[in-house]
């Protein structure tokens, strides 16, 4: 019995796609599986593929991941930096970003610029956007719903979101994480 607990978790599958061109996957799949590791089987049970995946080139705003039921989440190409926002951030993204790493100035025409190390970048990703994602699974999997929303859209997110917060409070207090993370 003890054998099997040793057993490290079954990961799920991560399936990497060539990213658009001007675009790069801000992390690759073994950073996806250590950081998977790093959270623990509870949060990733049920989830079959992750997908390095290509993002829509048909909207306005920037998606970088999204959770479809059952079972997989998607974290999508970015633009290579600096980006380039011409429409205005809510304070908790300005926050995300400037927690994450990104620099941010504006250009001559007053838009604003997020500039990204290779690390701050991987940061953001793992750590807000697939432990985000990583949130509405678990909400959705112990409801036991596969394809209907386990909850309004709203309290979906909200769910999403705590979860991806105190997740990240519980990794940074097992690594003597810093406060200044903001969190």
């Amino acid at each position: 019995m003890r054998e099997l607990e040793a057993r490290e978790p079954r990961l799920p599958r991560v399936v990497v796609h060539a990213p658009r061109p001007g675009h790069r996957h801000a992390v690759a799949k073994t950073d996806v599986e250590a950081f998977l590791l790093e959270v623990g089987a509870s949060a990733f049970y049920g989830v079959e593929t992750i997908e390095l995946a290509r993002g829509d080139d048909s909207t306005e705003v920037l998606a970088l991941g999204r959770f479809e039921a059952p079972g997989r989440i998607r974290l999508f190409d970015v633009p290579e930096s600096p980006w380039r926002c011409v429409l205005s951030l809510a304070r908790v993204d300005v926050r995300r970003l400037e927690r994450a790493g990104a620099q941010l100035t504006r250009d001559e025409r007053g838009a604003l610029l997020v500039s990204w190390t290779d690390d701050a970048l991987r940061e953001l990703v793992l750590r807000d956007v697939l432990l985000h994602e990583l949130g509405h699974h678990v909400l959705q999997h112990h409801a036991g719903q596969r394809r209907i929303a386990a909850a309004r859209a709203r309290d979906h997110e909200a769910f999403a979101e705590l979860f991806a917060e105190r997740t990240r409070r519980r990794l940074d207090a097992t690594k003597g994480g810093s406060v200044e993370r903001g969190e």
